[in-house]
């Protein structure tokens, strides 16, 4: 009989969230069909959500939360995939943006994970996300996934400068935003390059992922509309739109002292 799947809980939320029962059950030193008991489930059931292979309704989230001392963290996970605040054209893209070992990145807005909470809080209002809290924890959650491992990725970010002048609801929202752009210049895992107004840009956001085993995605994205890609050709048009972008930014020093200029003017 061949053992159980091993489970890689960076490969999707779904997996993510089947780890955490699996690890809570461990922990707890229950059987499958224990955990299925206690819960008026099946371990049938029991199995395919700890394999990612099944989402538990909110109802059955809300029991083995309680039963093995998770709180609301299943629900909440639960109420993310439900919405599907991530559309279909975005997936593959943030599965492998939680492997990636290098990220090079531009953005018209700061970058979802170089985001402080109450930004990206601002910044989804603006849009039509259906559940905007639950999106803004789905947020601050891949960023401590990502920048919390024990080798983070290295990061490229090259920021419109429009960015540092949009007020996102209030002045303080602003100034934290950009505090923490300042915060994070400073590891030595990222470089945030600022594109001058005066430069030549692009509308949208696009990144290039590179894999532990140095395969390449690419990924940009509009207002409504996104695109995928790990085609050689494509990925070519794709990288050289970002040497030319990231060639026009200003280098990390001049970037970081027009981030503090910005961050001056929002008092």
């Amino acid at each position: 009989m061949p053992g159980p799947r091993e489970l890689e809980p960076s490969a999707s939320l779904e997996e993510y969230l089947g780890g955490k029962v699996r690890d809570a059950r461990v922990s707890h030193r229950w059987t499958q069909r224990e955990l299925a008991t206690k819960v008026f489930s099946s371990n049938s059931v029991i199995s395919a959500i700890e394999l990612g292979d099944e989402v538990p309704s909110r109802d059955l989230a809300r029991k083995l939360g309680q039963v093995l001392d998770l709180g609301d963290d299943l629900v909440n996970l639960v109420k993310l995939l439900e919405v599907q605040q991530v559309k279909d054209y975005a997936r593959e893209f943030l599965r492998k943006q939680l492997e990636a070992t290098v990220m090079h990145e531009f953005s018209t807005n700061v970058p979802g994970l170089l985001q402080t909470e109450d930004y990206a809080r601002l910044s989804m209002r603006a849009g039509v996300v259906a559940d905007v809290e639950g999106a803004v924890r789905a947020r601050m959650e891949r960023q401590a996934r990502i920048w919390g491992r024990d080798d983070p990725p290295r990061m490229w970010a090259v920021l419109d400068e429009a960015a540092l002048y949009r007020q996102m609801g209030a002045p303080d929202v602003a100034r934290g935003q950009l505090a923490h752009l300042l915060a994070v210049q400073e590891q030595p895992h990222v470089t945030v390059q600022v594109l001058p107004n005066s430069a030549p840009g692009i509308t949208g956001y696009l990144s290039l992922l590179t894999m532990p085993d140095g395969q390449r995605l690419a990924y940009s994205e509009g207002y409504a509309t996104g695109q995928a890609t790990a085609e050689p050709g494509e990925l070519a048009v794709r990288q050289e739109v970002y040497d030319r972008l990231r060639s026009s930014a200003l280098p990390a020093g001049a970037s970081t002292v027009l981030i503090k200029e910005a961050m001056e003017r929002n008092g």
